[in-house]
């Protein structure tokens, strides 16, 4: 469940509501940021400029969606292995 593309959701099943909130909205943020990034469209002005902007929301996009992703992905296997462990 973690290892899916919803970020926090493998969280909020291993019962840590609180990480799983804010790794979904870490990764809702730079979902967006990194779609916008990725498929933005360049008119008029300087196109030069927009490029620049565009290149970076994709960067600090993927960071965000990256790490919410990695987050809930380890911590959601740890604590599952920590219940499994217990029962």
């Amino acid at each position: 469940m973690g290892w899916d593309p919803v970020p926090g959701d493998g969280l909020f099943y291993t019962e840590h509501p609180v990480q799983g909130s804010l790794a979904l909205a870490i990764g809702l943020i730079g979902g967006i940021a990194l779609t916008v990034g990725v498929f933005g469209k360049c008119s008029g002005g300087d196109i030069g400029d927009c490029e620049a902007i565009g290149n970076a929301t994709t960067i600090v996009g993927s960071a965000l969606y990256g790490t919410s992703y990695l987050w809930d992905g380890i911590g959601s296997t740890i604590a599952a292995k920590k219940y499994k462990k217990g029962n």
